[in-house]
């Protein structure tokens, strides 16, 4: 008896209908679901229509070369769907060149009605393709609609894999990123394939509570007969039975961390409000004890959380307990090969918004240029940001090069500001002060003159700019502060200013 192994659903698409209808009832003996398309003009639309694991494509339809067309219309549409190419020897038609991605091609003379070994054979073939290739087409559809665009690039593909891996489960988990990779997305696309997605999904932003009202926000508020105060359910409660999603955990006070962390291990909680004083409605609030919760947690941050808990900014213990799994979206600069894909996706979006539906997703070679070679600080924000604006100021239905705004597009401008970064690059001498003041938050004049100062004496003259001395200039924004920093370093303000005026003078000559 074969190894029957897992059920994968496939679209047959061959011309030749009594060999495929040998093939659906051998690949269906072996576990196989077999949709079956004589014409490869109706192939996308099956795709769309039945989620298939896999495609078997013939080449050839009435000795008309369809495949190849029919492959390459798959592969736009539908990345990651492993595809078989079906090859005859009557005619060689089959160049491995022309169908990168496939999953594999399988000669159909191998397969003998005969012989149940051949099929058992073939049926291995498909299912190591469809495993290797963790299919995310039957998906990429819903994630598309909530935003979440699957791209061809490695590291964006594993996200989506993990997202499906571990959505049907109720661990924790947490996500990490920077700013405007779509964090808020992957937590959606967690819950929308769990089996909570009917249940309520309770987007928390801590970051925008202000520290005094997260306990009363998160966990709620019993009325109190004294003070007047409405019984209020918490963002727990809201989220019984679904998904709460906890933003920007990193900004969370550390007092309010502890009060978390207890809920994350009893998973009960108590609303805000003494015993004595409380009036609820409900019996269990009445009594003040303690409210069972069901529902899964997924929190973000942008912060280094190690680093934190080493700067004593966040609790170590609330960390593990939120790392159950953890999922890093990357940032756009790291999969530069998903934009053109974006790219599309955002101006067919955009067109309906702005109500423009002459506008083509035509990706031309200057553009794709132009936005390929930016390392996009603000990532698929101000990427999606950065096309609105180019359509709303153009009269052509296809943007050009010329529609964006990059001014900001050099190469020393591409520089975070991160202290870490810019001390490096100062020592090696890859930058100076014209590139710190582009970059560096440093606003009044006084300011900048103090920071010009020190680079022309410890830097481009004497090439003696200490780490010591660049760090708390660089932190500190206030006149009075700068001016402690260099009082201890020994550096007088007087001869600063003069150092200045000299260069200005030199400047004028």
């Amino acid at each position: 008896m074969a190894d029957i192994g897992e059920k994968y659903k496939l679209l047959l698409v061959d011309d030749e209908e009594t060999w495929s209808n040998d093939l659906k009832v051998e690949l269906e003996r072996l576990n196989f679901e077999v949709i079956y398309e004589n014409n490869a003009d109706n192939t996308l639309k099956q795709i769309r229509e039945t989620h298939p694991d896999g495609v078997l494509l013939d080449i050839l339809f009435h000795q008309d070369p369809k495949g190849k067309p029919t492959f390459d219309k798959i592969r736009q549409q539908f990345c990651n769907l492993p595809v078989i190419i079906l090859t005859s020897t009557m005619v060689d038609t089959f160049n491995k060149e022309d169908y990168p991605g496939h999953a594999l091609s399988y000669p159909k003379h191998a397969l003998k009605q005969e012989d149940v070994q051949t099929y058992e054979a073939f049926a291995r073939e498909i299912r190591k393709a469809i495993k290797g290739t963790e299919n995310l087409d039957k998906y990429a559809e819903e994630f598309k609609n909530m935003g979440l665009v699957i791209g061809n690039s490695e590291t964006f593909k594993k996200v989506c894999q993990t997202i499906l891996k571990i959505a049907k489960t109720d661990s924790t988990v947490l996500i990490t990123g920077e700013n405007g990779t779509g964090k808020e997305l992957v937590a959606k696309a967690i819950h929308h394939c769990s089996q909570r997605k009917d249940k309520p999904f309770i987007d928390v932003h801590c970051g925008a509570i202000a520290s005094t009202l997260i306990e009363s926000e998160l966990f709620g508020v019993c009325a109190g007969g004294a003070t007047q105060v409405v019984e209020k359910e918490g963002f727990f409660e809201q989220a019984d039975k679904g998904t709460i999603f906890l933003d920007e955990i990193g900004t969370m006070p550390l007092d309010q961390q502890e009060k978390l962390l207890k809920v994350l291990e009893s998973r009960k909680l108590k609303r805000v409000q003494s015993k004595q004083n409380c009036v609820c409605k409900n019996k269990t609030h009445r009594d003040h004890t303690a409210i069972d919760i069901d529902v899964r947690i997924v929190a973000a941050t942008n912060t280094n959380i190690p680093d934190a808990i080493k700067e004593d900014t966040f609790r170590e213990d609330l960390y593990y307990r939120l790392n159950v799994i953890h999922i890093h979206v990357p940032a756009l600069r790291e999969r530069k090969e998903d934009i053109e894909l974006l790219f599309k996706n955002f101006v067919n979006a955009i067109k309906i918004k702005l109500r423009k539906p002459e506008f083509l997703d035509t990706y031309r070679p200057d553009v794709k240029e132009l936005l390929e070679s930016y390392d996009w600080p603000g990532n698929i924000r101000q990427l999606r940001n950065c096309i609105e604006s180019a359509m709303c100021n153009t009269n052509s239905p296809i943007l050009l090069k010329s529609d964006f705004s990059l001014e900001d597009n050099e190469k020393d401008d591409k520089v975070p500001y991160d202290i870490s970064t810019i001390i490096s690059r100062c020592i090696k001498k890859e930058i100076g002060y014209k590139e710190i003041k582009r970059i560096a938050p440093i606003k009044t004049p006084a300011m900048k003159a103090i920071l010009e100062g020190i680079f022309i004496r410890y830097y481009e003259i004497n090439g003696d700019l200490s780490e010591d001395l660049l760090v708390p200039v660089l932190q500190l924004n206030t006149r009075t502060n700068v001016h402690r920093v260099l009082q201890e370093h020994g550096i007088s303000t007087t001869e600063i200013k003069q150092k200045c005026k000299e260069k200005m003078m030199n400047k004028k000559i």
